[in-house]
């Protein structure tokens, strides 16, 4: 019997589930701040940086790369799309999902941390740049800015407006806060209220960026094919009492399209 399962994905719920999460580990970090300088002589250090925004390796930069991840498979999504209708610039859809991609696994592998101490020890950067890092970063994401000016000028306005507010927030996150940040490092040192605060908003930042971008995208698949067909094929592998191999389908209710581009 050919069974079929139907969804409806909503840009608008998944933002929203998206910053609630983000909601809870804001709130989950400055509890933790809290216990640390109250009680943290008593506890692991673990127990607070589990969920501390300014930590690797914990809760918050797991879901941080896990959202970015989300967005570059978004972006891969609609340059597959774009492919089997033949569309010429399919392969910029695909080139710009690298750059999450590669954000994510950085998040994880910690790869511009790795890249900062050997060009201080060999340029000694400090002040704005303390996080020497940042000096390859920001011609990097000026030359990125160029080179997919005309890709987002050929978006719907709204794609367009939304995807540079998420990189926009990001980068004032990433980059821009980050070199504060470094300043004031460089200035007094490690700890207190003030970079505690400004790592707090730059983290958070980061991920409401993202999950604009992951919106944007979403949002402009449906509005560009909002019936989207996915077949499941089964492999055919010599399994004993394995029925024969199908395929499945999962759709989504037909819509007439709202815009193309």
């Amino acid at each position: 019997m050919n069974r079929r399962f139907e969804s409806r994905v909503s840009p608008l719920r998944i933002a929203l589930f998206l910053l609630a999460i983000v909601a809870l580990l804001l709130m989950a970090h400055l509890a933790a701040e809290a216990v640390r300088t109250t009680v943290g002589a008593d506890l692991p250090d673990r127990a607070t940086a589990m969920w501390n925004l300014d930590e690797e390796n914990n809760v918050p930069t797991w879901f941080a790369s896990m959202v970015l991840a989300l967005v570059g498979f978004a972006l891969a999504f609609v340059g597959m799309m774009k492919y089997q209708e033949r569309d010429r610039h399919w392969w910029q859809w695909f080139a710009i999902a690298l750059i999450p991609l590669f954000l994510s696994l950085d998040d994880m592998a910690q790869l511009h941390e790795a890249l900062s101490q050997p060009l201080s020890d060999e340029y000694g950067f400090g002040g704005l740049f303390h996080w020497a890092w940042l000096v390859v970063a920001l011609p990097v994401v000026a030359v990125l800015t160029v080179l997919f000016l005309p890709f987002l000028i050929r978006l719907p306005a709204r794609t367009a407006v939304l995807l540079l507010a998420g990189a926009g927030i990001t980068f004032s996150g990433g980059v821009v806060l980050e070199m504060f940040e470094g300043w004031r490092v460089d200035a007094s040192g490690q700890g207190g209220l003030l970079l505690f605060s400004m790592v707090t908003v730059q983290e958070v930042a980061e991920m409401i960026g993202s999950i604009i971008a992951l919106y944007a995208i979403i949002d402009y698949a449906g509005g560009y094919r909002p019936e989207l067909v996915l077949h499941i094929e089964r492999d055919d592998l010599p399994f004993v009492g394995e029925s024969r191999p199908h395929s499945g389908e999962v759709g989504l209710d037909h819509l007439e399209p709202a815009e193309q581009s």
